[in-house]
């Protein structure tokens, strides 16, 4: 028995004319414009367009307040008064609770009581 090999074809990519490598640059030689440089720069640009736009949107924003009347705050429902009420409601009801779970428990510790006493026969 044999085995057939099939050879993958390779092409030489020197031979490939579309495909071009350009030459290292010598050593701290810096290209004239890097990618970096690039990106660097048109980060900049847009920085210095959100700065304006931003300066235009607060003297649009300026002038939008100062044709409108001044307006006085509405005062607080809620104030130290109200909060005292609030604090004192919510403590009764949590010793209501208490002692109510304290009676419900108690009651049920004496229903177990007598009903675990021997019945007594009064003959």
């Amino acid at each position: 028995m044999s085995e057939q090999v099939k050879k993958t074809v390779i092409k030489d990519r020197a031979e490939n004319p579309d495909f071009a490598i350009a030459p290292p640059p010598p050593r701290g030689a810096l290209p004239a414009r890097t990618d970096v440089e690039k990106y660097l720069q048109a980060k900049e640009g847009v920085a210095a367009k959100d700065r304006a736009d931003f300066e235009e949107y607060l003297n649009q924003k300026r002038q939008r307040e100062a044709l409108q009347p001044e307006i006085p705050p509405r005062p607080s429902k809620f104030d130290r008064r109200t909060m005292l009420k609030v604090v004192t409601g919510t403590a009764i009801a949590g010793e209501t609770a208490a002692l109510g779970y304290s009676w419900v428990i108690g009651k049920a510790g004496r229903r177990r009581e007598h009903a675990t006493a021997a019945p007594s026969h009064h003959s």
